[in-house]
């Protein structure tokens, strides 16, 4: 019989399928199990028995899987695209004759197979079946009425039905389906409020959809960084105020009596040091809460938009395949979206970071007066060098992926003709020198990449 210290270093393997049929436990946790993360101890007492499978974890909620979360997106960019440049799949599930903030809702358990939100697709001239506009689908008559969906009303009827109200919640609908709230949307969740217009406001933006979607986790996540780096850099003035208590006190403790005032009281320095420390302890759990909002955000962004990227690949025909060729498709979905991943998080160091060098430089001045500003002009000086590297990042990054999607078409050719080459055993071909030739071209640019991104940090 082992002795209790042996079974809790081996303990004996946890049973599999441990996430198996269940959800993930954090939207359902206490505050404090969030805060403090212990609601991933279940899984973690798992890994510490044994390896973790894919069977063993949990399963996403509804509302996070991509396929819906693909559908919010879809549904918030072709609201911002003009109704005659909608494709046919997603025509009809807009009411025309109403405002952009009271389109009628499809039910909720309508599935949306669209393409990729690009203004590419939309305007190859009704060639493209992704790209096929219908001008029916938004004339004024109504589409024919089915018996999952109450019939589609004009403004006018609306109000007739609900007293002027312009509501739409009248009697007569049916009882499966219930009237959507103004600025609600199919799946239920509603337009942030400043974000909200009486105007249809037709700007195509992909980045303004997925704003409006995940716009309060997004912004959620930059006021916790905003307080976290808030109290990081104001707990130097705790610091010096507390060895300035420190001072007094051992002055006054070595000095002959009568000569030097006495320090205040203790309460002062014991409130300092306490206060010091929970400044600490509360820009670490803001910071842990920002990562996993940001990060979280981010997955979101990518999953939704490697969602409509798939769906506008399986939907593309021949001529548009030219164009969007499969190592382009798989460039966006294997960098470019995570680009866009990255960028959810280190977005708001864009607006973050000059207010913390702003109050940085104010407390330096305060403290060490106008010799602070020599630091100020190193970092302005610097400011131009990091632009003209940038800059140039930027385009060997451009240039890297072209690159990659030339090889990515290469090996595409090669995979797809292997038999031929098998079969005819042409083996001694040019397609692996030429695939070997466009690797080191490629590993140049990102030898190139990597010694201006360590260019950037040193300056």
């Amino acid at each position: 019989m082992r002795n209790p210290v042996a079974r809790w270093i081996h303990p004996e393997p946890a049973p599999p399928a441990f996430g198996q049929g269940k959800t993930v436990p954090e939207q359902s946790a206490s505050w404090v199990s969030r805060i403090t993360f212990d609601w991933l101890t279940p899984i973690l007492a798992v890994g510490w028995t044994r390896p973790l499978q894919s069977e063993d974890l949990w399963e996403l909620p509804h509302q996070r899987t991509a396929a819906i979360m693909g559908d919010r997106v879809e549904e918030a960019f072709y609201r911002r695209v003009r109704p005659k440049k909608r494709p046919n799949a997603v025509a009809e599930h807009f009411q025309p004759t109403l405002p952009l903030h009271k389109n009628t809702a499809r039910p909720h358990h309508a599935t949306v197979n669209t393409s990729l939100p690009s203004k590419e697709a939309d305007d190859d001239g009704g060639e493209d079946a992704d790209s096929d506009s219908s001008n029916t689908a938004h004339s004024s008559s109504s589409p024919p009425d089915s018996p999952d969906s109450p019939p589609a009303e004009t403004p006018a009827t609306s109000n007739r039905k609900s007293g002027g109200s312009g509501s739409g919640s009248g009697s007569g609908k049916h009882p499966s389906t219930r009237p959507k709230a103004p600025f609600e949307t199919v799946h239920g969740y509603k337009t942030p409020f400043i974000l909200r217009s009486k105007k249809p406001n037709y700007n195509e933006s992909l980045v303004g959809a997925l704003h409006e979607v995940f716009f309060y986790r997004f912004w959620a996540a930059g006021l916790l960084r905003f307080l976290a780096d808030g109290l990081i850099t104001t707990s130097p003035l705790i610091t010096r105020a507390l060895l300035e208590y420190l001072g007094q006190a051992y002055a006054y403790a070595i000095a002959p009596p009568g000569t030097v005032p006495p320090p205040p009281p203790a309460g002062r320095g014991w409130g300092l040091a306490v206060g010091l420390w929970a400044m600490q302890q509360v820009a670490s759990l803001l910071t842990n809460q920002y990562y996993i909002t940001a990060q979280t955000t981010g997955f979101s962004c990518r999953t939704s938009l490697v969602s409509l990227i798939l769906r506008k690949a399986l939907r593309l025909d021949s001529r548009a395949r030219l164009e969007h060729s499969t190592g382009k498709i798989t460039t966006m979905i294997s960098a470019d979206c995570t680009r866009i991943d990255m960028a959810s998080g280190f977005f708001h160091v864009a607006w973050i970071g000059p207010c913390q060098i702003a109050l940085a430089i104010g407390l330096l001045i305060h403290n060490m007066g106008v010799s602070a500003l020599v630091g100020l002009g190193v970092l302005l000086l610097g400011t131009p060098v990091q632009a003209v590297i940038v800059a140039r990042m930027i385009k060997t990054r451009r240039a890297a992926v072209r690159l990659t999607d030339r090889r990515v078409r290469l090996m595409q050719e090669v995979f797809t003709g292997i038999r031929v080459l098998v079969l005819f055993e042409w083996r001694n071909t040019p397609f692996a020198e030429r695939v070997a030739n466009m690797r080191r071209e490629e590993l140049l640019f990102l030898r190139k990449l990597a010694l201006l991104r360590a260019m950037t940090f040193s300056v």
